[in-house]
């Protein structure tokens, strides 16, 4: 079973000294990082994906991976002006996020 959400081995091999010179948008970029499971995320109800809306509106468009993103984008429905904005930022990245639209998960007026 694939782990819910963990580091790439792309990720395991970045050393502390290459991360102090290192651009942050290298080190944290989304390929380096796996992704949460599709399922795992289509699974979970909208009640509890919102509790994480909170911690949604911190994270880095550019670094979050594209089924993150979409559970973030998830999470902040309750609130349409912040999911707009982090929805337009990662609206090109995301085919889940551009599926949710034609699912409608995410309505699509945004």
């Amino acid at each position: 079973a694939p782990k819910p959400f963990g580091r790439g081995a792309a990720a395991e091999t970045v050393d502390m000294e290459s991360e102090e010179s290192a651009d942050i948008t290298t080190i944290a970029s989304p390929e380096l990082v796996e992704d949460i499971d599709e399922a795992l995320m289509d699974s979970v109800p909208d009640t509890r994906i919102q509790r994480l809306a909170g911690l949604a509106e911190h994270l880095d468009p550019v670094a979050t991976p594209p089924i993150t993103a979409a559970a973030a984008v998830r999470a902040l429905l309750g609130d349409k002006e912040a999911a707009l904005r982090l929805f337009k930022d990662l609206f090109s990245r995301s085919k889940k996020l551009r599926w949710m639209v034609v699912t409608e998960e995410v309505p699509s007026e945004f």
